[in-house]
C-alpha cells in the first residue's frame, strides 16, 4: 500500500466559495456533534425522570423499545470456522469523508 504524503496536492483551491463552503460543512458538523451530546444528555436525563421505564407527559412519550441482540458472525466464524479465508466474501471498499480544520 502506497502511502501518500500529501493527498491535497493536485486537489489545492484558492478559490473563497470552495472555503466558504468547506467553513460552512466544519460548523455544520461540529453543530452535529454538540446536538448529539445534547440529546444524550436530554435522553439520559428523561430515563432517569422516568424511572428507565416507558412514560408520557404533555403532548410527548418517552418509549423504551426492546431489540433483539444481533448475532455475532465474526465469533462464529473464528470459534466454529477458523481456517475459512473470509476474502473471497469480503464486500467492495467504501469511502466517507471527514472535514479537518487545517
Amino acid at each position: 500500500m502506497k502511502i501518500n504524503l500529501n493527498p491535497y496536492a493536485d486537489h489545492t483551491f484558492q478559490d473563497d466559495s470552495w472555503s466558504q463552503i468547506a467553513k460552512e460543512f466544519y460548523k455544520a458538523n461540529l453543530m452535529r456533534k454538540e446536538l448529539a451530546k445534547r440529546e444524550t444528555f436530554l435522553k439520559e436525563k428523561l430515563k432517569a425522570l422516568s424511572g428507565n421505564k416507558s412514560s408520557r407527559g404533555g403532548e410527548f412519550a418517552f418509549s423504551k423499545v426492546e431489540r433483539e441482540g444481533v448475532v455475532d458472525y465474526k465469533e462464529i466464524v473464528i470459534q466454529q470456522l477458523p481456517q475459512l479465508n473470509l476474502e473471497p466474501y469480503r464486500k467492495q471498499s467504501t469511502f466517507s469523508w471527514k472535514i479537518t480544520k487545517l
